[in-house]
């Protein structure tokens, strides 16, 4: 049973004693969005540690987010480094800052879920990078999720179906971010909307 003492809140959801699944369903919602703004954000960022040319660096940043630093290339996974994702805050600070990252080559986004693919975060990483190496990063998507990252300035994207694998992806003698690191989409299940025509 929902139980408030805010006035309005016993009002709306209180009289409903077998509540239909979609005020359920707004119900831990709304305690959802309270629960993540009640304690102040926690942790701190912290500056990169860079690995040599040919070494390799990881830096779990939060969630789902990653730097990786591979033959002398810098790599985000599901950069999320927003304060906010739509109506919930995050409870800790992103282990990095944009203005703390060196020019990103490449961007891999895994799906279109918020939380893995939030375009303020791909925005501000091409803009920083750009301040930084006068270009734009690339970025992989899933099939299907070129249309939401096409408009945000990046100077390529690589759409790859299921089970599709790449090597290289620019002719020989152009700048490929990672001409000898393979990468292959494999199929995965996340249940979940990122628009209400998803």
């Amino acid at each position: 049973m929902f139980r408030t003492s805010n006035p309005v809140e016993r009002y709306m959801f209180g009289w409903w004693k077998n509540k239909p699944f979609v005020i359920t369903k707004l119900d831990q919602l709304l305690r959802l969005v309270h629960e993540s703004h009640a304690q102040p954000i926690t942790g701190e960022s912290q500056p990169l540690e860079l690995v040599g040319e040919n070494e390799l660096g990881v830096t779990f940043i939060g969630h789902s987010s990653f730097m990786l630093q591979i033959n002398g290339k810098n790599l985000l996974v599901d950069p999320v480094l927003t304060k906010r994702l739509v109506l919930l805050r995050r409870q800790r600070r992103p282990g990095l800052r944009v203005k703390d990252m060196p020019p990103i080559d490449l961007v891999l986004v895994t799906h279109a879920h918020m939380d893995h693919l939030s375009l303020v975060s791909l925005r501000r990483v091409v803009r920083a990078t750009k301040r930084l190496t006068g270009r734009a990063p690339e970025v992989v998507v899933p099939w299907g999720v070129e249309d939401l990252v096409k408009r945000l300035g990046f100077s390529r994207v690589h759409e790859m179906k299921w089970w599709e694998q790449a090597r290289g992806t620019k002719p020989a003698g152009d700048d490929d971010p990672l001409p000898t690191l393979g990468r292959a989409n494999v199929p995965g299940y996340a249940p979940g909307i990122r628009r209400v025509c998803d």
